[in-house]
């Protein structure tokens, strides 16, 4: 690692003394991604590196100290956080350390083992020990990277979307994206769910007519709810495209403790398209592609005869799912705003009341 300084984040002198490289035991090619911040229990300065172990290659957050974090005089200490053998994780990039509450946080992103994503570990103190929620996904595997900044009242998380190769709903995804905004909660127990953020929601003023294009099964719509009865098969309505930026919004209620039910986009004559379930027996929002493949996932606990608060907002091919404010599911879906949009249910009965769809002004 090298270092140069600034006065105004444009011109910049590179300081040749600086060099900072792996400490015996650990794997210099991959000795990246720091994360300085001033540690106030140490009252220094401290550095958070992704690196392996040498030999093993496990994954490791290495701990530097120092009292002039441009002298190149970084002190190594015990590493802030070692992968598990449960985990095993070959890389913990990107990492991140906070405080909010009572809580210490640990944020890292994995992109190689089963569980691939923004992982967070909690603490009540810096020096642990670090628990593992039981949810401990930020959002899912289309989100990645997250890093996160304070205003000083809300925290935020900033993460990439990532995009296809080739772009289109089959494709397969690609390193790096579009950048994704989610403000952080802080539930009861420390654990942090996500939501979008009061700015973002406030662009979406305007609202848009939901024309209704076709349906499929037994639907039936009374003032902007809707009900499918798809309990013993397939029920779905589909509305007419809409634009590149929206937002979509209402309350859906689950009727069975089975099946799926949940969103579609990007459909098309052929029966196709992307679709967002709620998957309660299984315990996860999942998306699919037009192949019916998962491509994303994040674990939720579904019960049937509660009402659920949604919120979908959608830039062109990006598009991310919040729930009740406690948690996110980033999508790519190409050709979203090009193509019929809708609400399916499969093997349930699902109602989505006080629909509403907006745009910026």
């Amino acid at each position: 690692m090298l270092c140069a300084t600034s006065s105004d984040l444009k011109n910049w002198t590179k300081i040749p003394s600086f060099k900072i490289t792996a400490p015996a035991g650990y794997y210099n090619y991959d000795f990246r991604d720091p994360h300085v911040f001033y540690n106030e229990e140490l009252k220094k300065y401290s550095m958070i590196v992704s690196t392996q172990t040498e030999p093993g290659r496990k994954a490791v957050l290495l701990h530097f100290t120092s009292d002039n974090p441009v002298s190149g005089k970084w002190d190594v200490q015990e590493p802030i956080y070692t992968t598990t053998a449960q985990e095993n994780y070959l890389m913990m990039e990107c990492a991140d350390i906070f405080k909010m509450g009572n809580y210490w946080y640990l944020f890292f992103s994995e992109n190689w083992g089963g569980s691939k994503g923004t992982h967070y570990r909690m603490a009540s103190s810096i020096n642990g020990p670090w628990i593992t929620p039981e949810n401990d996904l930020i959002d899912g595997e289309y989100f990645y990277a997250g890093k996160t900044a304070s205003d000083g009242n809300k925290r935020y998380v900033f993460g990439w979307n990532a995009r296809k190769s080739p772009e289109n709903d089959n494709g397969n995804k690609e390193w790096a994206g579009n950048m994704v905004i989610h403000e952080l909660t802080q539930n009861t127990d420390g654990t942090l769910g996500t939501q979008a953020p009061q700015s973002v929601k406030d662009l979406f003023a305007k609202s848009i007519k939901v024309e209704t294009d076709n349906t499929l099964g037994n639907v039936t719509e009374s003032n902007g709810t809707y009900n499918l009865e798809g309990a013993s098969g397939k029920a779905m309505i589909l509305f007419k495209n809409i634009e590149k930026k929206v937002k979509i919004k209402g309350q859906f209620t689950l009727g069975n403790a089975t099946g799926s039910a949940g969103f579609v986009f990007q459909t098309n004559d052929g029966g196709s398209y992307y679709k967002i379930a709620f998957e309660p027996s299984q315990g996860k929002i999942v998306g699919y592609n037009s192949a019916s493949q998962e491509v994303t996932r994040i674990p939720f606990k579904l019960q049937s005869g509660v009402k659920y608060d949604v919120e979908i907002v959608a830039e062109g091919s990006v598009c991310i799912l919040y729930i009740n404010g406690k948690a996110a599911l980033s999508n790519r879906i190409y050709g979203r705003d090009k193509n019929k949009w809708g609400i399916i249910a499969e093997g349930q009965n699902f109602t989505v009341s006080d629909l509403q769809v907006t745009k910026p002004e």
